[in-house]
């Protein structure tokens, strides 16, 4: 099998520096740098690609990997007493004084104009299932020209906040969007996206099986996208990272010793027998990161969307 050959460029886009390195397919005229996003570029050297350069635009695919927009809309489904603090999170999750209402409702349309292969939505991209946050949601995501899919979390699927604190009613709001199949896949070229969904539960023994089924096609380079990230093969990088980010463990470990979710960590060891370049996008720390996820596989965190950043794939 081809060795792993996996490259980060990492697109840190300030406004006294608006583009540090060309983002292979649209250069400094990205509607996104133009509308004041960064992007987070990661490339994935593919075996069944000619092309052999990420700067090759004609036959490199370039996925969108959008995570932790937490989207808020208050209205009256939020409760009397939690009004004031959803306020303090609209704050807390602007950036630049936009509100991820304000950002979303700018996204769609960008990410048209930007065209890329195929879209990865990597959770919490509300920040609670209310009526008002998924109508939204939907309203944009019917805009879009390219196929995409959509990964849950808790904050896509619970109605945190609200006085009608139904979860029946959030899941059916969920389910109506779009799919809300437990396992997601997409395929652009010979890259094949397969997602586990919801990212924050366990997984039920008859998805894993479907997922591992899909796993074991040949001729394909799988992006396993998730939400919450997975323990690498070789923990600790991103055990010391989680701790010190945020004082606790916040990915799925591979073993139920440490955490009873048998359904998970058989995924996580069926993902380490992958032995053809693939890659791992994550999402959940709210901040930017990659480790070694085993010998042919990588994984990397992507900075949320509401801090501005948009994350993409390029594989070649």
């Amino acid at each position: 099998m081809k060795k792993f050959s996996f490259n980060l460029i990492i697109l840190i886009l300030f406004t006294i520096f608006p583009f540090m390195v060309a983002c292979g397919k649209r250069g400094d005229d990205s509607p996104f740098v133009t509308a004041g996003f960064t992007m987070e570029t990661v490339s994935l050297d593919s075996p069944y690609i000619d092309g052999k350069s990420p700067e090759d635009t004609e036959k490199a695919l370039h996925i969108l990997y959008i995570n932790d927009i937490h989207l808020q809309i208050l209205n009256d489904e939020v409760a009397e007493e939690e009004q004031e603090n959803i306020k303090g999170r609209i704050e807390a999750f602007s950036s630049n004084g936009t509100t991820t209402l304000e950002k979303w409702e700018k996204l769609p349309d960008l990410i048209n104009a930007y065209g890329p292969d195929y879209v990865i939505f990597g959770g919490d991209i509300l920040d609670f299932c209310s009526e008002a946050n998924v109508a939204s949601l939907k309203e944009g995501l019917d805009k879009l020209t390219m196929p995409y899919i959509y990964i849950r979390s808790d904050h896509d699927r619970y109605p945190y906040w609200l006085s009608d604190n139904d979860n029946n009613k959030a899941a059916a709001r969920q389910d109506a969007l779009c799919d809300n199949s437990k396992v997601l896949r997409g395929d652009v070229g010979p890259v094949t996206i397969v997602a586990m969904n919801p990212s924050d539960q366990d997984y039920m023994s008859a998805s894993v099986e479907e997922a591992s089924a899909i796993l074991d096609e040949e001729g394909r380079t799988f992006i396993v996208a998730t939400h919450i990230p997975y323990e690498e093969e070789k923990p600790g990088e991103l055990d010391e990272f989680s701790m010190e980010l945020r004082g606790k463990a916040l990915y799925w470990y591979n073993n139920t010793d440490r955490q009873d979710t048998p359904g998970v960590a058989s995924f996580i060891r069926r993902l380490y027998e992958i032995d053809t370049p693939f890659f791992v996008p994550a999402a959940h720390l709210h901040a930017s990161f990659e480790t070694r996820f085993s010998e042919y596989g990588v994984e990397h965190v992507f900075t949320p969307e509401f801090m501005g950043s948009i994350g993409e794939i390029i594989v070649y």
